[in-house]
């Protein structure tokens, strides 16, 4: 994957909200490093189980982002990720704010229904599509994703399966505060290496 650079440099924060296993998503790295490469400043939040100062954490962490993603398993969708969509809208009204995961690529259209604050859900693998959206491409022309129009939500094509990782850059671990990180990439049911556990590489 090439170098893509583009003319506005943005803030971009990624969110894994309460309920996630201890340790952290590999996908996130994955998003940080192709936003990175792509000429944004990346920022991980990553809120564990201990919910002690959660609500100042999220405030500080959102001010002055331009981008703001959620990343949502089943076991966060139904609150603690709903919660944190609130909380980002409150303090960053002004942010342009994504989710994507697993259960948005199973239920996206239902999440956006529900939780209005909520303005892109991207779709399957979002790499490629998260960059797509920062360099401010037309949404109606980038795949793998859903959006509001009006009173509508719009759903695009699908992008097509990403099948060589090697494609993208290497996951940047640098975003997390440890070196403890769960993988849970790709289908289960077609490659060996998803949801496995990690504690050091």
């Amino acid at each position: 994957m090439s170098d893509c650079q583009t003319t506005t440099r943005f803030q971009v924060l990624l969110i894994d909200p309460l309920g996630v296993p201890e340790g952290h998503n590999v996908g996130l790295a994955y998003l940080a490093s192709s936003a990175r490469n792509a000429g944004h400043d990346v920022a991980v939040l990553h809120l564990d189980f201990s919910s002690a100062g959660t609500i100042d954490r999220i405030r500080h962490a959102v001010k002055n982002k331009d981008y703001i993603g959620v990343s949502l398993h089943s076991i966060t969708a139904q609150y603690s990720a709903r919660r944190t969509v609130r909380l980002v809208k409150t303090y960053n009204p002004d942010c342009v704010l994504l989710v994507g995961g697993p259960h948005i690529t199973l239920d996206g259209k239902r999440f956006l229904e529900e939780c209005p604050d909520v303005d892109i859900a991207v779709i399957g693998y979002g790499e490629l599509t998260l960059v797509d959206i920062l360099t401010q491409r037309p949404l109606h022309d980038i795949p793998g994703l859903m959006f509001r129009e009006g009173d509508s939500i719009i759903l695009n094509r699908e992008r097509e399966e990403l099948i060589d990782l090697d494609a993208l850059p290497y996951p940047d671990y640098s975003v997390f505060d440890n070196r403890e990180v769960i993988t849970s990439y790709g289908d289960l049911e077609k490659f060996s290496f998803s949801a496995r556990f990690v504690d050091s590489w």
